[in-house]
């Protein structure tokens, strides 16, 4: 038998430890090559040099594309010409320098680390001219200053009127309303809409006043022409000091006392809010087209007693309750993307959003964009004062309310339930008639009577990452009323009320306001 020379054993453990150590070592090395490691991430957007409002519209051609990703890593772009390569500094920084074309540019941002693992970002950017440009700006700045809805949408009838004015000034498409304006010979009127819009946006949202006076300073860097700018600039700032005197003093800023009610059928605050009353002095703001706000106001709504009501009540009780198991996944989708809520474009910007979507595929010019966007403004601006005052004229409480104390209704055929809950918030004022609806109606109208039936493709504040895709503006506008019903705020008589009452609106608006140039009268 073999017998190892004193120390040997010593020395062997000592060398097997290592060689086990070393396998070890050896071990856990390829164990942490091949387990998972965490995949690189990446962002990208257009620099605030490039687009200061961060709505990823912009009006020049040449644009920087920044983005944060692992350090020093290989960033390719793709889908702005050749594909573009660079590396990301030590902190994660990168950036491209890229030329865009008209209309929307996809782009595609890959890292690749290392181990060879790939991570994607992507944007689109939107390269358009100066009224669709400023229109995205002005959403922007609704979302920002989470503006509520009847405010919105003066809001952008303010800015878009303005920008008509100082365009028809400059190349006269329509009648005039509110401005009277002469523009120099030679003027721009890229640079009019620019100016108009920034002067009204400022004065509304004083707040943000330097994003709008950067994205001024970048639409003027993107058009040619020294004097033509500066003349431009001038009727712009005219017709946006005319449309803001003629708005001073038009019952927005009023304040009306209410009170809500405590009879059945009665509205009153509802939860988890209990928020008061919004803005009960609207309806009787003075309208951008209509004589009054009760122009078009609608019949009452169904009497709380009646076979229609507890159809209606018994309806948006199964469907929009929170755990509804009739509402389809669809339908949920549906009462999801059109919420509009505080903090997004809102309801009357969804729609404005339609419309630069349906522009820029529509390639038209700066002048026919100047009045499509006035119309649609000044009809969706109609619209709400038209819809509150229907709203503060009949008072009548939400489904949650209803539904809760239904047994004060004295109808056997419904039962209360004091814990019903519908699937969004409801908003604090009166039920009927619907504001989605309202304003759905009139812009389906206006934008119908300009485009046709056009299939287009929508996106949703409320739902980022979700886009739908219509044929009309008709479907779009129906479910944006029926997304009212599945939300569980809304009856479907509220619904049916307001989309009649939009349609109106839209109508009166288009025979009456910026009539075309071969058809116009002496104007406003």
């Amino acid at each position: 038998m073999f017998k190892a020379k004193p120390g040997s054993e010593r020395r062997r453990g000592r060398v097997g430890v290592e060689r086990l150590e070393g396998r070890e070592l050896l071990s856990g090395s390829a164990a942490a090559i091949s387990s998972p490691r965490q995949p690189p991430t990446i962002t990208l957007a257009l620099s605030p040099s490039s687009d200061p409002a961060g709505d990823n519209t912009v009006t020049g051609q040449n644009v920087i594309v920044t983005g944060q990703t692992t350090a020093t890593s290989i960033v390719q772009l793709t889908g702005a010409g050749r594909p573009l390569k660079t590396f990301s500094n030590g902190l994660g920084q990168f950036q491209f320098h890229i030329r865009l074309g008209l209309g929307q540019t996809p782009l595609t941002a890959q890292v690749t680390d290392d181990f060879a693992q790939n991570a994607t970002a992507n944007l689109t950017v939107t390269r358009a001219n100066q009224v669709i440009v400023w229109n995205a700006i002005a959403l922007q700045a609704i979302r920002n200053a989470k503006s509520q809805p009847p405010d919105a949408s003066r809001a952008l009838a303010m800015v878009e009127t303005a920008v008509y004015g100082a365009v028809n000034a400059v190349e006269p498409i329509g009648s005039t309303y509110h401005v009277v304006a002469t523009a120099q010979k030679g003027a721009s009127p890229d640079a009019a809409a620019a100016a108009a819009a920034e002067q009204v946006l400022a004065s509304l949202y004083p707040q943000q006043a330097p994003v709008f006076e950067a994205e001024l300073a970048a639409s003027l860097a993107s058009i040619r022409g020294g004097a033509a700018k500066v003349k431009g600039v001038a009727v712009g700032d005219s017709a946006a000091s005319q449309i803001l005197a003629w708005r001073a003093n038009d019952g927005s800023n009023l304040t009306v006392g209410y009170i809500p009610g405590t009879q059945p059928g009665q509205w009153r605050p509802t939860p988890p809010g209990n928020a008061p009353a919004l803005e009960p002095q609207w309806g009787i703001d003075t309208p951008f087209a209509l004589t009054s706000g009760g122009h078009f106001r609608p019949a009452p709504p169904p009497a709380i007693n009646s076979p229609a009501y507890a159809a209606a009540l018994q309806q948006v009780q199964a469907i929009g309750s929170a755990n509804s198991t009739t509402r389809t996944a669809d339908q949920t989708q549906i009462a999801k993307f059109w919420a509009d809520n505080n903090g997004t474009e809102t309801p009357p910007g969804h729609w404005n959003s339609i419309a630069e979507t349906v522009a820029v595929q529509s390639h038209d010019s700066l002048a026919k964009d100047a009045r499509v966007f006035a119309l649609l403004d000044i009809a969706e601006a109609d619209a709400a004062i038209a819809c509150w005052d229907a709203k503060y004229t009949d008072n009548l409480w939400r489904p949650i309310t209803a539904i809760r104390d239904a047994s004060a209704i004295g109808n056997p055929q419904l039962t209360s339930d004091p814990t019903w809950t519908p699937l969004l918030n409801t908003p604090p004022f009166p039920s009927y008639v619907s504001g989605h609806s309202t304003f759905s109606g009139a812009a389906c109208e206006v934008l119908t009577a300009i485009y046709g039936n056009v299939s287009f493709k929508a996106g949703s504040d409320a739902l980022p990452g979700v886009t739908r895709t219509y044929t009309s503006f008709q479907q779009a506008a129906m479910e944006a009323g029926m997304s009212r019903i599945y939300a569980g705020i809304h009856y479907s008589f509220d619904n049916d009320a307001g989309m009649m009452l939009g349609q109106e609106v839209g109508r009166y608006v288009l025979a009456n306001e910026l009539l075309p140039a071969t058809a116009g009268r002496s104007g406003k």
